[in-house]
């Protein structure tokens, strides 16, 4: 599941994160760098969720989405963002 929410945010998965560290040409060195850039791409994602959070309030407020809509999108980004903070 965890797996399948980070597809949909865009970032990389568990999985392929733990295939790319167990390759044979990654050394300490590459695998931290590796681990860092994954880490700044995940927190650059978690930004982007909280302007997606504040833009669904801006279109309730102005008519545009449902309550309904509303609390709909606000959940996805929460559960969203609880995966993202796990991952980090």
């Amino acid at each position: 599941m965890a797996n399948n929410m980070l597809d949909d945010i865009g970032v990389t998965n568990y999985d392929d994160v733990e295939m790319r560290l167990n390759q044979p040409e990654m050394m300490p060195q590459k695998n931290k760098a590796y681990l860092g850039k994954i880490i700044k791409d995940a927190e650059f994602r978690r930004k982007q969720l909280e302007g997606y959070q504040s833009a669904v309030t801006k279109q309730f407020k102005s008519g545009k989405i449902s309550e309904a809509e509303r609390q709909e999108n606000k959940k996805r980004i929460q559960n969203a963002n609880a995966v993202l903070g796990q991952y980090i």
